[in-house]
């Protein structure tokens, strides 16, 4: 027997397929319960297992042990069940190396303050990260991917909030390095801040950035919705980019809703990149090289009094 979990709004439904595998344990985690920890569900789980937490605010800084397919559901969702980090490291670390059969789900995610996702830290591993709310998250020390870091995760990222994350160096949102060419697709990015890529930021990797909405992050150096560098080649398409800032900005740096520097060739497609602002250059996009096709790109504006940039003007 085999269990497969959708949450959606809070509900929680358990569909059971036919598998030759044996029936998955629901270990369930309540603070009067013999499992009082999620820490201690997770520990206690076989492969496949469920581990169901009980609403409330969970102060914990969580290791994933080394089995797959745990699937980490919240009973209540994420407006009712909270991963408080209490600023003493990432909230949940991934190093175990699992698959997407493995799921974090229905979760508020706050209070991580790590170097490199404060959030969630993600390294030789690819879970599905699916319908959280993820905030209020530090990268600290030069450090990147605030709310989430990517380290040769080809993870799948979807259906997730990601606000008010704050990195020193890339991405308040989400960060991916080193092959973690995964799926972010359908999550809503707003209030993040970094140097570089205040919403999402990538480099040497491709990864698919689809359907998502970003607005209102903000870049000091380049690329306040999405950026890239050093031999990333991202997918990004059908996204809505508005409303984002990047700050001050130099010869190298710029782009508004979309920055990419040098060795970089994004395919951009089908986007909508509406009402962004660079400080330097590229209201819409700045980029050295890139495929772009089929954008609408309006009401942009570039310091200090350039409307729109000549690259985004040719691109729409």
């Amino acid at each position: 027997m085999k269990m497969d979990i959708i949450v959606k709004g809070g509900i929680i439904a358990l569909l059971f397929l036919s598998s030759t595998a044996y029936a998955a344990t629901i270990r369930y985690v309540h603070p009067d319960s013999v499992l009082s920890t999620i820490q201690a569900g997770l520990d206690a789980c076989n492969p496949g297992d469920v581990v169901l937490v009980s609403p409330g605010t969970w102060y914990e800084n969580i290791v994933w042990p080394a089995r797959q397919g745990i699937k980490l559901i919240s009973a209540g969702g994420p407006i009712y069940t909270t991963l408080d980090g209490d600023t003493a490291g990432s909230v949940i670390t991934i190093t175990t190396g699992v698959d997407s059969t493995t799921v974090i789900s229905g979760f508020t995610i706050r209070n991580g303050y790590a170097q490199h996702g404060g959030g969630i830290y993600c390294e030789n591993s690819a879970p599905s990260i699916t319908q959280n709310i993820i905030r209020n998250n530090r990268a600290i020390s030069g450090g990147s991917g605030a709310g989430i870091y990517l380290y040769n995760s080809p993870a799948v990222i979807t259906n997730n909030t990601l606000n008010y994350n704050f990195a020193d160096s890339a991405a308040g949102g989400i960060f991916c390095d080193d092959n973690s060419s995964g799926t972010i697709k359908d999550n809503t990015l707003y209030e993040n801040r970094s140097e570089f890529g205040g919403g999402i930021f990538c480099q040497e990797c491709s990864p698919t950035i689809s359907e998502n909405t970003l607005f209102s992050n903000r870049a000091d150096s380049a690329g306040a919705g999405i950026g890239a560098s050093i031999n990333a080649s991202p997918v990004i398409s059908d996204n809505i980019i508005y409303n984002n800032r990047q700050n001050a900005g130099n010869e190298w740096c710029g782009g508004g809703g979309i920055g990419t520097g040098a060795g970089c060739l994004p395919y951009i497609n089908n986007n909508f990149i509406i009402e962004n602002f660079a400080g330097f250059g590229g209201g819409g996009i700045a980029c050295h090289d890139a495929t772009i096709t089929s954008n609408t790109i309006s009401e942009n504006y570039s310091s200090p009094t350039t409307p729109l940039s000549a690259l985004a003007a040719a691109s729409s």
